[in-house]
């Protein structure tokens, strides 16, 4: 799959074209692997979904591994200047209905 989405607020996230692939395990749950090529910044990632429940509050539990990698080009020694941030997450979906 891939998806386009576009800048409606100024400066939100900027245009950027998001690649990725999933993979349904079970009936309740999903894999989804990502890559979100910017300009100097590129974005990696895995997260995982469990459907706890069809009803009551608790919906839905995410778990996502995220990995931007920033290049700011070379330094004067020709070694290359990247910067890395991973980024772990824990969601708990819930619904009201």
């Amino acid at each position: 799959m891939v998806t386009q989405p576009f800048d409606i607020l100024p400066d939100s996230t900027g245009n950027q074209i998001r690649a990725g692939v999933g993979l349904k395990l079970g009936d309740r749950a999903a894999i989804n692997a990502f890559f979100i090529p910017q300009r100097n910044i590129d974005n990696i990632g895995i997260n995982t979904e469990y459907q706890i429940s069809r009803t009551g509050l608790f919906r839905n539990l995410v778990l996502q591994w995220e990995r931007r990698i920033f290049e700011f080009g070379e330094d004067s020694f020709g070694n290359d200047l990247k910067e890395t941030n991973d980024t772990f997450s824990i969601l708990l979906n819930f619904s009201g209905s």
